[in-house]
């Protein structure tokens, strides 16, 4: 069997290559060698296991960004492909702990796919030996928000300099890509597009969108059965509708889409109300992403509640009626699906929502500014058109 593997330092090597691609490959490479396993493996392939298993721990802190990353996707294939040894397991813990705020955002994100699958072996139980580390990190990230404006300018003003833009006099200082003149930005403006980059941008949050992914993740490994931890589990998430950087809200709003699919509808009832207000404020959301995020959480929690409420009907509803009409596509076309669901072809609520379904037909308007009069060769109105003016008021 260790001969499908291939040479396991080659192995080792592809999971920390500088290519993507190779790291993936490795990866599978390793999934289809473990579902290869018979269920009481020769003594050769448990040595070749435990080796691999060694390694695939060193890799999760070796230097280079990509070998932790491929170390993380090892780590997820030996966690779900066959049940690992007690020691392994622990190390894997530790590892995902340690590297929950690693500097680059990719490993991050491996780690959140390393806690489901711990979360899929070990259930609730993980989150006696991870909740002080993951909810301690969401909780400290939250924090930024008590920064000083002066603090948030500053930090635009860096980042807005490393992009290439000068705050002072407001225009692109990158060689070659100089604003002509006529196009500078104000001193104001660019000092407003450096504080929305600290705040809207995605930067400036650190670790807390990936935090909330791997929280996330735990609640769907452990398929809702989180006991006493629900309380501190869906507080961050019920939080993070509120926050000022989009996708934070998108992301705590897909975390709770994942609650409402998992949770038994008992444990979902008792937090209906704040659920309802995080998903309302969502679906009235300035983002389209937020809204779409916010719609398959609608959807979800309408599915588990089924039939809804009259109060989480006079919620939900207007929103959700209103977006069937919202000029992004992909929020109008699952918002009629969410509805056709839930009261089919002509159905209509209990609740009453006239305001919304008239609120709805105003909707189909366009929204958008109608565009411009043609222009004749001297910079006019089409001749037409300006006879017309003359008509009127001449």
């Amino acid at each position: 069997m260790a001969d499908d593997l291939g040479n396991i330092d080659d192995l080792l090597a592809s999971l920390a290559h500088k290519q993507t691609l190779q790291r993936e490959r490795a990866a599978a490479r390793l999934g289809r060698w473990l579902r290869a396993l018979p269920a009481e493996p020769e003594a050769s392939d448990l040595t070749t296991l435990s080796t691999i298993e060694a390694g695939v721990l060193a890799a999760c802190e070796a230097e280079a960004w990509e070998g932790r990353q491929g170390g993380f996707l090892g780590a997820r294939k030996l966690l779900s492909e066959r049940a690992p040894a007690d020691a392994f397991v622990a190390g894997a813990v530790a590892a995902a702990c340690a590297r929950l705020e690693d500097p680059e955002a990719r490993v991050r994100l491996a780690v959140a796919e390393a806690f489901l699958a711990l979360a899929t072996l070990r259930g609730a139980a993980l989150l006696a030996d991870v909740h002080e580390r993951l909810l301690g990190s969401i909780d400290a990230n939250f924090e930024l928000l008590a920064q000083s404006a002066a603090e948030r300018k500053k930090e635009g003003d860096d980042e807005a300099e490393a992009a290439g833009y000068d705050s002072a006099d407001g225009y692109n200082t990158v060689e070659g890509t100089e604003r002509p003149a006529g196009e500078r930005l104000s001193g104001k403006a660019a000092a407003s597009l450096a504080e929305r980059g600290s705040s809207e941008g995605g930067a400036g949050w650190k670790c807390l969108e990936t935090g909330l992914k791997a929280l996330e993740r735990v609640v769907e490994g452990c398929k809702g059965e989180l006991g006493e931890w629900l309380p501190k589990v869906i507080a961050p998430v019920l939080r993070s509708a509120s926050h000022t950087n989009r996708f934070v809200r998108e992301v705590g709003l897909h975390a709770a889409a994942t609650l409402c699919r998992h949770l038994p509808a008992a444990a979902l009832g008792e937090y209906a109300s704040p659920l309802e207000a995080q998903l309302r404020a969502g679906l009235c959301d300035n983002w389209s992403q937020v809204r779409y995020a916010a719609s398959t959480a609608t959807r979800a929690f309408c599915g588990k509640l089924s039939p809804l409420s009259p109060a989480s009907e006079a919620a939900l509803l207007p929103p959700m009626c209103l977006n069937r009409y919202y000029v992004a596509e992909g929020v109008r076309r699952y918002s009629q699906q969410t509805w056709h669901e839930l009261y089919g072809d002509g159905g209509a609520p209990r609740a009453p929502c006239g305001g919304a379904m008239l609120g709805a037909r105003k909707s189909r308007r366009p929204t958008h500014p109608s565009p411009p009069l043609p222009r004749d060769r001297r910079g006019g109105a089409h001749p037409p058109r300006r006879r017309l003016l003359l008509r009127r008021h001449g």
